[in-house]
This record gives structure tokens, C-alpha cells and sequence, in this order.
């Protein structure tokens, strides 16, 4: 995927473009993604670096382009959203845009509205079509009965610890990606060492969850923790602290992706750290158990 910025423009190649800030990247962003790499030309994806009112998105920009990416997508372009682009109306948008990209098909969903207030829409679109000479595709927004998907309601669903609803509206698990740090090395001293990462996206609900952990040497099952480890911490810092149950090998510094498959139990208190290690032990046993039947790379792909 060739990522473009403004100091590549304007882009003379003929694409497919759809248009969105597909935060979550759930299932009815994935219609337009198929639709759009169903075309003949070269498909691109023109984002933005954030939405607003959103201060915690599904997705960093980082995890979203790789998704992007995993999808096939030719060319990407995040727009930077500044107080130019929130205010420019539905017109000079839509100018400016074919002025950098030479849009052959156009594809966005039945609901899709830009410009300042969000003010244009689909209606506009073909309207402008015969000006720029673009095939505009409308895809009607999907939801299996549920009205449509939406990135508000995954996020409650995520909010809430209810990963099994986030995984069918998006078709995968929800994931985070990080940097493995430092940590205070408790596990390590208690038999069950963790990889520690921290990220600025939307955080599950405090608690344990079942989980696989993408590392360098493969997809491992792993028990996450999200929260503040009130049994040996007092400052309230969020951590994502994941014990890989199957490696252990050295991962300071290195990427890995958690995906979470299940919320085992809220994060709680416990009177001792070896009531701590005793429930640990639980939970990595009933993760085993999820993953016995299956092989790991079956609980995240879409």
C-alpha cells in the first residue's frame, strides 16, 4: 500500500476512492472496501487524522492503516483535520478533492455526509458528478436487521466489556497495538511475567479478558488485564498487562497486537498477592480451554 501525504499531490493516477474516517473499521465500513477493490482502477482510501468530537478513537491512525493495508487497499491518504477542513463547505471540499486525486469511481455509503455541519450529501455527490466526471456508487448502509453498524455503538459495546457484540459488528476481534515497555516485573516475581504497552485509543472495560497476543514469533493465547492493578498499585494509571501463556521468549521493544476475544471477570482487589497468583492461575486455565479447540488464527480473522 503506498501511503500518500501532500507532498505527493496531486495524484494523477485514475483510482476508485471511498471517503470515511472508518473508525472501528466494523462491517459496514467493510462494504465499501470491498466495493471499492471490486472496481478496475487502483483503490484509494481518503481519511482523516481524527473525528471530532471523538476523543478516543477505535483505532489509532497507525492501526487503522494497517488494516487498511490487510484489506489491500492500493493508496492511502489521512487528511489532517484542522479548523480549515472542519469549516470548508460541501463545494470547495469536494473541489479541492479533485484537484489532488483524479477520481474515476467514487464510492461512499447511503448515509454519508461531508463538508462543514455535515451539511453535504449523497444528493450533492451526483449532482457533482457530471461535473467531475466521476462514476459515483452509493452503497446502502448495512446492519443485519439492526438498523445499520455504527462506530457509536461498537464503542459502547467496548465501553461496557461486551467484546463478543464488538467482535459481530466488526467482524473481528477488537485489538490493541503497542510497543512492549517495562513494567514493575510483579508477574515475572509471581510465575506469570506480562508484556506491558500503553496506546491512546478506547480502552476496554477494566478487567481480565481472554486474549491473543501477536508477537514477531507468532499468535499466542494470553490472559490481558486492563486497569489500574488495585491489589499492588495506588496511582490510578491505566495499564495493559498481558501474560502470554505459551512464550517466553524476551519482547521489551518489540510490536505486538492483543486481541480480545472474551472478558473473563472484572478487574478486583485481592486481599494478598497470592490470591492474586491463585485467580491468575484460574484465569489462564479457563483461556486454554477457550482456545483448545480451535487454532488461534481461526478467533481473528474477519
Amino acid at each position: 500500500m503506498i501511503i500518500l501525504n501532500e507532498s505527493n499531490l496531486p495524484l494523477r493516477t485514475p483510482v476508485a476512492m471511498t471517503i470515511g474516517f472508518f473508525d472501528g473499521v466494523h462491517k459496514g465500513h467493510s462494504e465499501l472496501l470491498e466495493t471499492v477493490l471490486e472496481q478496475p482502477q487502483p483503490s484509494l482510501v481518503y481519511t482523516f487524522t481524527r473525528k471530532p468530537n471523538v476523543p478516543k478513537p477505535l483505532f489509532t491512525n497507525a492501526e487503522r492503516e494497517a488494516l487498511m493495508a490487510e484489506a489491500g487497499v492500493d493508496y492511502y491518504f489521512a487528511q489532517n483535520f484542522d479548523g480549515r477542513i472542519e469549516h470548508e463547505s460541501p463545494r470547495r471540499f469536494l473541489q479541492q478533492l479533485m484537484r489532488d486525486f483524479k477520481v474515476a469511481v467514487l464510492v461512499v455509503g447511503s448515509d454519508f455526509r461531508f463538508g462543514s455541519g455535515a451539511s453535504g450529501d449523497v444528493d450533492l455527490l451526483e449532482e457533482m458528478s457530471g461535473r467531475f466526471g466521476y462514476l459515483l456508487i452509493v452503497v446502502p448502509v448495512v446492519g443485519e436487521g439492526r438498523g445499520k453498524y455504527s462506530s457509536s455503538e461498537l464503542r459502547t459495546r467496548i465501553r461496557s466489556g461486551d467484546l463478543g457484540a464488538a467482535r459481530e459488528i466488526m467482524g473481528r476481534p477488537y485489538f490493541i497495538d503497542g510497543t512492549v515497555a517495562a513494567g514493575s516485573h510483579l508477574g515475572s516475581r509471581i510465575g506469570f511475567p506480562t508484556a506491558n504497552i500503553s496506546s491512546d485509543k478506547l480502552m476496554p472495560a477494566y478487567g481480565v479478558y481472554a486474549t491473543l497476543t501477536r508477537t514477531p514469533d507468532g499468535l499466542f493465547p494470553s490472559v490481558t488485564n486492563v486497569g489500574t492493578k488495585p491489589t499492588v498499585k495506588h496511582d490510578n494509571r491505566v495499564n495493559v498487562e498481558t501474560n502470554l501463556l505459551d512464550h517466553s521468549e524476551d519482547l521489551y521493544g518489540k510490536p505486538i497486537r492483543v486481541y480480545f476475544v472474551e472478558r473473563l471477570r472484572p478487574e478486583q482487589e485481592f486481599a494478598s498477592v497470592e490470591d492474586l497468583r491463585r485467580q491468575i492461575s484460574r484465569d489462564a486455565a479457563r483461556t486454554r480451554e477457550l482456545f483448545a479447540d480451535a487454532p488461534p488464527e481461526e478467533f481473528v480473522t474477519g
